[in-house]
Parts: structure tokens; C-alpha cells; sequence
């Protein structure tokens, strides 16, 4: 989020108002009416997603409703960089977004990988301190989800000798 971007969004809910509104309650009665926990989200523990939704959605209702403007932004944030791309990308991005998370009912992080990977290729104003930081962020991810894989096994009861791992 660059300084321009922040004033850009400013000014965006400055005068959309209504439509900022109307998006927050889009997604506010998407959170209540769609909102499934699906068996196997809940069954493995060896899971990021599993801790995410134990320990914050399942246990406490309204922080679904908490993360409201922060999607909220981060929609319109990513309006800014699709709106002035040729139809077929914005056709391409939204056509993965629906058919990779939409219908899915599992919450796993490689569903957002290629809607990620279309959106980064068409970004034409790629500034070398983004990419270095968006670089650094992955290595750090990455290192955390190694140390983690490798240093914090654990046990099932019902599989008392073989070692777990957490894994994305």
C-alpha cells in the first residue's frame, strides 16, 4: 500500500460512499450466510488453516465481522489495479477468483495462487522496492513454515509412533 494508493482510496471512499457502504454489507451477509465449516477444516490439526479457524473465526463470531474493512479495501484496492486492464485479463482474474475460491468449501491457501499469479503479471508498474519486498516477505513465510515443519513435531494418539508435521 504506497502513499498514493492510501490517498487514492481516501478519495475513492470520500466519494463512493454509498458504494463502499453497500459493499460492506455485501460482504457482511456473505459472511453470515456463507460462511461453512467443513469437516475436514476442522478434523486435521496439522494445518495452518485449522489453528486460523479454531482460534479466531470458530471461537470468536464477530472477528468475522471485524475483517469486513480490511476486505473491503483490499477489493478496492484491487479495483485500482484491474480497472484500466484490457477486458480479457479482468475477465481472466475474475473467472479464477470465482472457480478457485468460490465454490470451493475448503479454506486452503493454494487456491489463491493463480488468481495471485494473474494478478502479479498484469501489474505493469512493478517498482523494484515492491518486488524486493514482496520477495523478502515470501523468504520469510517460507522460512517460518521450515522451521515449523521440521522443529515442532507432534504426536495423534491414534498414530502414536508416527511423527506429525504442520504444513500450509
Amino acid at each position: 500500500l504506497t502513499k498514493i494508493n492510501l490517498l487514492r482510496l481516501l478519495r475513492f471512499i470520500r466519494s463512493h460512499s454509498i458504494i463502499c457502504i453497500l459493499l460492506l454489507l455485501l460482504i457482511n451477509a456473505s459472511i453470515k450466510y456463507f460462511t461453512y465449516e467443513h469437516l475436514f477444516l476442522i478434523s486435521d490439526n496439522r494445518h495452518y488453516t485449522f489453528y486460523i479457524w479454531s482460534r479466531l473465526f470458530k471461537r470468536y463470531t464477530l472477528f468475522r465481522y471485524l475483517l469486513t474493512p480490511i476486505y473491503s479495501i483490499c477489493i478496492i484496492l484491487l479495483y485500482f489495479q484491474i480497472y484500466d486492464r484490457s477486458l480479457l485479463n479482468i475477465l481472466l482474474l475474475l473467472i479464477s477468483i470465482i472457480l478457485l475460491t468460490i465454490f470451493q468449501k475448503l479454506l486452503e491457501f493454494r487456491y489463491f495462487i493463480l488468481p495471485f499469479i494473474i494478478l502479479r503479471l498484469s501489474i505493469n508498474d512493478k517498482k523494484t522496492w515492491g518486488l524486493v519486498f514482496e520477495f523478502i516477505q515470501a523468504i520469510i513465510i517460507n522460512i517460518i513454515t521450515l522451521y515449523v515443519f521440521c522443529h515442532r513435531t507432534f504426536f495423534w494418539s491414534t498414530h502414536p509412533n508416527i511423527i506429525q508435521r504442520f504444513m500450509y
